[in-house]
């Protein structure tokens, strides 16, 4: 396990201490359900001392939240613990009046996305783009129905007013879906997010189509 997250800069130090602090309590550090905890409770530490330095939390590389929404999938098999995707994509943007063309990059607007995403998401939760245009948050112990209430919240703040970056005003549509692990139905990751991406896409088309008759 500490081999496959050496290369992962948001884990790496995290696991050392914690392998570092069973070894001392002479565990054997194979109890992965005991790392798994100790790790959880590393990484609120390093996540309030991001706060601290006006860092949002939550937010990670997309690697590194590839790698842990595996382990969560590991977790799930072996413990039937329960978890769930909620991801997102931006429809359609409207700059504000006088702003030319081109002002805002689409990854700009992607960032503010993730920025207020990770003020309405609990602190248990973590989020990062997987794509250009898709956005994914990790829920950790949530069932699918909880998830879609989740879902629902966050899209009300997206929309409850315009995002401003660089004193520019834009109107976004965004649209989102939901997924819960499913053991029986879905087998590793990239079948999970081949199903997410599928349900997403499927999701932004209808958005688009009801945008052309409004």
């Amino acid at each position: 396990m500490e081999q496959s997250v050496s290369d992962k800069e948001e884990l790496a130090e995290i696991l050392k201490l914690v392998i570092s602090m069973i070894q001392s309590d002479g565990i054997d550090v194979s109890d992965f359900g005991l790392i798994y905890s100790d790790i959880a409770e590393e990484t609120q530490k390093i996540r309030e001392q991001d706060e601290k330095k006006n860092m949002p939390p939550g937010i990670l590389k997309a690697q590194v939240l590839i790698y842990i929404i595996n382990k969560e999938i590991e977790i799930a098999k072996l413990y039937n613990i329960p978890f769930s995707l909620i991801s997102f994509s931006a429809v359609k943007a409207k700059l504000g009046k006088g702003a030319p063309v081109g002002t805002i990059k689409e990854q700009d607007l992607m960032d503010a996305i993730l920025q207020r995403l990770s003020e309405v998401l609990r602190d248990a939760d973590i989020i990062g783009q997987l794509r250009k245009n898709v956005l994914v948050a990790l829920l950790p112990q949530t069932m699918q129905n909880e998830a879609r209430l989740a879902l629902r919240r966050c899209l009300k703040a997206l929309h409850a007013e315009p995002i401003t970056i660089n004193g520019v005003t834009l109107s976004v549509k965004i649209t989102g879906t939901a997924i819960g692990f499913d053991g029986e139905e879905i087998s590793d990751v990239n079948e999970l997010l081949k199903t997410l991406w599928a349900r997403l896409g499927e999701m932004a088309l209808r958005v688009k189509n009801i945008q052309q008759f409004m």
